[in-house]
């Protein structure tokens, strides 16, 4: 049987299936791209799959439900900060919502979410991709891994920040990415 391996590639960002399954499929597999657990429950009910591609951390269930990577962050809980203020925005830690000054709530995914709390609740210190990728995906970083770049763009883009000269979420070039403006939390 000459058929190309099935790889499903579950996440809950569009951009990051899409690059996986766009290389995959330049490599002859056959990809399926799902945002969610229960998507990829129904994928591998009903298809032969060969090798499932999993964000450990997606919304709502994680990837290994009743498993959880040792190494994996934890959000910022109601219990430790209700919310960060920066920039005219406000990001809520227990609704996992951002809202700019007018209360209007823009949608992040789990994955913008993560990203966003983890630099507001670094302060001013500086977070390497490496560091940033342990902290949000629970394992080393592959030093041709762009998932934090893509996603440090997207959320440069929903806040209306600059990319030629951003003042939220700053590039300390040969380091990696900071929060430029204060933060209060709450």
């Amino acid at each position: 049987m000459n058929e190309r391996p099935h790889v499903v590639i579950v996440d809950d960002d569009r951009e990051i299936r899409g690059l996986l399954a766009q290389y995959l499929e330049k490599h002859d597999f056959r990809t399926t791209t799902v945002a969610d657990g229960r998507e990829m429950r129904r994928i591998l009910e009903r298809s032969h799959v060969d090798l499932l591609v999993l964000d450990l951390m997606l919304p709502g269930e994680d990837g290994l439900s009743l498993r959880r990577s040792a190494h994996a962050p934890r959000d910022p809980s109601p219990d430790d900060v209700r919310g960060f203020s920066f920039g005219g925005w406000r990001l809520d830690t227990v609704s996992r919502t951002l809202a700019n000054e007018e209360g209007r709530e823009v949608a992040l995914s789990g994955a913008e979410y993560r990203l966003l709390a983890v630099l507001l609740g670094s302060g001013n210190r500086v977070l390497t991709r490496a560091q940033l990728t342990e902290l949000l995906r629970g394992r080393d970083a592959d030093p041709f891994d762009r998932s934090i770049d893509v996603r440090v763009s997207r959320l440069r883009q929903i806040l209306g920040d600059d990319a030629r000269a951003p003042q939220i979420i700053k590039t300390v070039y040969g380091e990696g990415y900071v929060i430029g403006v204060s933060v209060v939390t709450e």
